[in-house]
């Protein structure tokens, strides 16, 4: 991936700028990201917090607990 990459959420009040590539990429089939996406899947990404910098509209957090899917991942 071509780096730095930058994005948004889908209204533009925050935007993003990442200066590494991400850490890992993956594809995500639970009943969540189902409803979440509207899709048979999500694609995500996982990139270290240092290489972020958002702009806009402070962030804000949601956490849902779930089941670990992912493994090897210390």
């Amino acid at each position: 991936m071509k780096t730095p990459f930058s994005g948004g959420c889908a209204c533009g009040a925050i935007r993003y700028e990442c200066a590494e590539e991400p850490l890992r990429v993956y594809h995500c089939h639970c009943t969540d990201c189902h409803k979440a996406t509207g899709s048979a899947f999500h694609t995500g990404l996982l990139v270290s917090r240092e290489a972020v910098r958002f702009s806009g509209t402070e962030p804000k957090t949601w956490d849902r607990p779930g089941a670990t899917i992912f493994t090897g991942m210390d």
